[in-house]
Protein backbone atom coordinates (compact mmCIF):
# COMPACT_ATOMS: atom_id res chain seq x y z
CA UNK A 1 0.00 0.00 0.00
CA UNK A 2 2.88 2.39 0.87
CA UNK A 3 4.21 1.60 -2.24
CA UNK A 4 0.92 2.66 -4.26
CA UNK A 5 0.51 5.66 -1.96
CA UNK A 6 4.61 6.64 -2.98
CA UNK A 7 3.56 6.32 -6.82
CA UNK A 8 0.35 8.43 -6.54
CA UNK A 9 2.46 11.20 -4.68
CA UNK A 10 5.08 11.66 -7.16
CA UNK A 11 2.31 11.48 -9.77
CA UNK A 12 0.33 13.80 -8.03
CA UNK A 13 3.37 16.66 -7.95
CA UNK A 14 4.32 15.73 -11.35
CA UNK A 15 0.43 16.68 -12.22
CA UNK A 16 0.05 19.89 -10.26
CA UNK A 17 3.12 21.07 -11.61
CA UNK A 18 1.81 20.15 -15.37
CA UNK A 19 -1.88 21.46 -14.08
CA UNK A 20 0.10 25.17 -13.08
CA UNK A 21 0.67 25.34 -16.39
CA UNK A 22 -2.38 24.06 -17.82
CA UNK A 23 -4.61 26.43 -15.77
CA UNK A 24 -2.45 29.48 -17.21
CA UNK A 25 -2.62 28.59 -20.70
CA UNK A 26 -5.96 27.54 -20.45
CA UNK A 27 -6.69 31.44 -18.89
CA UNK A 28 -4.91 32.73 -21.51
CA UNK A 29 -7.41 30.78 -24.39
CA UNK A 30 -10.33 31.94 -22.41
CA UNK A 31 -9.18 35.51 -22.21
CA UNK A 32 -9.00 35.03 -26.13
CA UNK A 33 -12.08 33.61 -27.05
CA UNK A 34 -13.84 36.02 -24.90
CA UNK A 35 -12.45 38.91 -26.66
CA UNK A 36 -13.40 38.11 -30.17
CA UNK A 37 -17.08 36.96 -28.72
CA UNK A 38 -17.05 33.05 -28.14
CA UNK A 39 -18.30 33.14 -24.94
CA UNK A 40 -19.11 29.11 -25.28
CA UNK A 41 -15.42 28.67 -25.62
CA UNK A 42 -14.39 31.38 -22.36
CA UNK A 43 -16.64 28.71 -20.91
CA UNK A 44 -15.15 25.75 -21.77
CA UNK A 45 -11.95 27.27 -21.26
CA UNK A 46 -12.98 27.71 -17.60
CA UNK A 47 -13.62 24.32 -16.96
CA UNK A 48 -10.59 23.11 -17.97
CA UNK A 49 -9.20 26.00 -15.70
CA UNK A 50 -10.86 23.97 -12.84
CA UNK A 51 -9.75 20.45 -14.38
CA UNK A 52 -6.38 21.35 -14.15
CA UNK A 53 -6.61 21.97 -10.32
CA UNK A 54 -8.95 19.49 -9.43
CA UNK A 55 -7.39 16.27 -10.85
CA UNK A 56 -4.17 17.27 -10.13
CA UNK A 57 -4.90 18.06 -5.71
CA UNK A 58 -7.16 15.03 -5.72
CA UNK A 59 -3.89 12.09 -6.79
CA UNK A 60 -1.99 14.34 -4.73
CA UNK A 61 -4.87 13.57 -1.54
CA UNK A 62 -4.87 10.49 -2.82
CA UNK A 63 -1.36 9.31 -3.00
CA UNK A 64 -0.40 11.62 0.61
CA UNK A 65 -3.32 9.99 2.32
CA UNK A 66 -2.37 6.30 2.26
CA UNK A 67 0.19 7.31 5.09
CA UNK A 68 -2.20 8.68 7.21
CA UNK A 69 -3.40 5.71 10.07
CA UNK A 70 -7.41 6.07 10.30
CA UNK A 71 -8.97 8.49 13.17
CA UNK A 72 -11.21 5.75 15.76
CA UNK A 73 -13.34 9.11 15.95
CA UNK A 74 -13.31 12.63 15.15
CA UNK A 75 -12.93 14.74 12.30
CA UNK A 76 -11.11 12.35 9.26
CA UNK A 77 -10.07 13.74 6.21
CA UNK A 78 -9.94 10.58 4.67
CA UNK A 79 -11.82 7.78 5.17
CA UNK A 80 -9.08 4.96 4.47
CA UNK A 81 -6.82 3.21 1.57
CA UNK A 82 -10.26 2.35 -0.76
CA UNK A 83 -11.03 6.07 -0.81
CA UNK A 84 -7.21 6.48 -1.27
CA UNK A 85 -7.34 4.57 -4.43
CA UNK A 86 -10.52 6.25 -6.11
CA UNK A 87 -8.64 9.54 -5.49
CA UNK A 88 -5.88 8.47 -7.58
CA UNK A 89 -8.05 6.39 -10.01
CA UNK A 90 -10.20 9.85 -10.57
CA UNK A 91 -7.27 11.79 -11.07
CA UNK A 92 -5.36 9.45 -13.69
CA UNK A 93 -8.53 9.41 -15.73
CA UNK A 94 -8.89 13.50 -15.31
CA UNK A 95 -5.77 13.99 -16.12
CA UNK A 96 -6.21 12.38 -19.20
CA UNK A 97 -9.38 13.49 -20.21
CA UNK A 98 -8.67 17.68 -19.81
CA UNK A 99 -5.10 17.40 -21.20
CA UNK A 100 -5.68 14.38 -23.36
CA UNK A 101 -2.45 11.79 -24.17
CA UNK A 102 0.70 13.57 -24.76
CA UNK A 103 3.83 13.00 -23.27
CA UNK A 104 3.45 15.50 -20.32
CA UNK A 105 0.23 14.19 -19.17
CA UNK A 106 0.58 10.55 -19.69
CA UNK A 107 3.53 10.21 -16.97
CA UNK A 108 1.33 11.74 -14.18
CA UNK A 109 -1.32 9.34 -15.23
CA UNK A 110 0.33 6.14 -15.10
CA UNK A 111 1.88 6.81 -12.06
CA UNK A 112 -1.47 7.83 -10.68
CA UNK A 113 -3.57 4.67 -12.24
CA UNK A 114 -0.26 2.39 -10.83
CA UNK A 115 -0.86 3.87 -7.49
CA UNK A 116 -4.24 3.05 -7.19
CA UNK A 117 -4.10 -0.34 -8.61
CA UNK A 118 -1.60 -1.42 -5.92
CA UNK A 119 -3.82 -0.23 -3.46
CA UNK A 120 -6.87 -1.71 -4.43
CA UNK A 121 -4.17 -4.69 -4.56
CA UNK A 122 -3.50 -4.70 -1.15
CA UNK A 123 -6.87 -3.84 0.20
CA UNK A 124 -6.86 -6.24 3.51
CA UNK A 125 -10.40 -8.08 3.90
CA UNK A 126 -13.08 -6.17 5.89
CA UNK A 127 -12.55 -8.39 9.21
CA UNK A 128 -8.77 -7.66 9.48
CA UNK A 129 -9.09 -4.04 7.74
CA UNK A 130 -8.95 -1.69 11.35
CA UNK A 131 -7.47 -4.22 13.69
CA UNK A 132 -7.24 -1.62 16.03
CA UNK A 133 -11.00 -0.57 15.52
CA UNK A 134 -11.98 -4.07 15.68
CA UNK A 135 -10.48 -4.70 19.37
CA UNK A 136 -11.75 -1.16 20.81
CA UNK A 137 -15.13 -2.41 20.13
CA UNK A 138 -14.57 -5.99 21.76
CA UNK A 139 -12.90 -4.39 24.94
CA UNK A 140 -15.75 -1.69 25.14
CA UNK A 141 -18.16 -4.38 25.24
CA UNK A 142 -16.02 -7.09 27.36
CA UNK A 143 -15.63 -4.20 29.96
CA UNK A 144 -19.51 -3.93 30.37
CA UNK A 145 -18.81 -7.74 31.47
CA UNK A 146 -16.04 -7.41 33.23
CA UNK A 147 -15.90 -4.50 36.19
CA UNK A 148 -12.86 -2.58 36.87
CA UNK A 149 -12.67 -0.70 40.26
CA UNK A 150 -11.63 2.69 40.59
CA UNK A 151 -7.62 1.73 40.67
CA UNK A 152 -8.15 0.21 37.20
CA UNK A 153 -8.32 -3.42 38.67
CA UNK A 154 -10.97 -6.09 38.05
CA UNK A 155 -10.99 -9.97 37.99
CA UNK A 156 -11.29 -12.44 35.50
CA UNK A 157 -11.62 -16.22 36.35
CA UNK A 158 -10.29 -15.41 39.86
CA UNK A 159 -6.91 -13.86 37.96
CA UNK A 160 -6.35 -10.10 38.21
CA UNK A 161 -6.51 -7.99 35.63
CA UNK A 162 -4.60 -4.38 35.58
CA UNK A 163 -6.07 -1.75 33.69
CA UNK A 164 -3.41 0.63 32.49
CA UNK A 165 -4.19 3.06 29.81
CA UNK A 166 -5.51 1.24 26.80
CA UNK A 167 -3.35 -1.81 27.87
CA UNK A 168 -3.90 -4.90 30.09
CA UNK A 169 -1.37 -6.78 32.27
CA UNK A 170 -1.94 -10.10 33.62
CA UNK A 171 0.65 -11.94 35.81
CA UNK A 172 2.85 -9.40 34.69
CA UNK A 173 2.22 -9.80 30.64
CA UNK A 174 1.26 -6.72 29.02
CA UNK A 175 -2.31 -7.17 26.49
CA UNK A 176 -2.74 -4.49 23.84
CA UNK A 177 -6.48 -5.08 24.89
CA UNK A 178 -9.15 -6.95 27.19
CA UNK A 179 -9.94 -9.21 24.68
CA UNK A 180 -6.02 -10.72 24.32
CA UNK A 181 -6.06 -10.55 28.25
CA UNK A 182 -9.12 -13.10 28.84
CA UNK A 183 -7.96 -15.33 26.45
CA UNK A 184 -4.49 -15.72 27.98
CA UNK A 185 -6.46 -16.14 31.70
CA UNK A 186 -8.66 -18.89 30.32
CA UNK A 187 -5.57 -20.40 28.34
CA UNK A 188 -3.52 -20.41 31.12
CA UNK A 189 -6.66 -21.98 33.24
CA UNK A 190 -7.01 -24.69 30.92
CA UNK A 191 -3.77 -26.03 30.55
CA UNK A 192 -3.81 -25.34 34.85
CA UNK A 193 -6.97 -27.71 34.74
CA UNK A 194 -5.24 -29.94 32.10
CA UNK A 195 -2.36 -30.61 34.29
CA UNK A 196 -4.42 -31.46 37.41
CA UNK A 197 -6.57 -34.19 35.49
CA UNK A 198 -3.31 -35.47 34.05
CA UNK A 199 -1.98 -35.52 37.75
CA UNK A 200 -5.09 -37.80 39.20
CA UNK A 201 -5.20 -39.86 36.51
CA UNK A 202 -1.79 -40.63 36.96
CA UNK A 203 -2.42 -41.10 40.92
CA UNK A 204 -5.03 -43.37 39.81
Amino acid sequence: MKIGGILGTIGGFIALIFGAFGYSSFATLGDIASSVGNEAGAQEMSLYQVASILFPFAGLAGGASCFVKPRESGLALFGGPKESAFLMAFSSVGMLWAFGFNAFSIVPAILLGLGALLVFNDLPDNQVAHPQRQNSMTTAAQEKTIKFDEHGVARHRGTVIQRSGDKYSVKNKMFESLEEATTFIERDAAAALKQISSRNTNEL
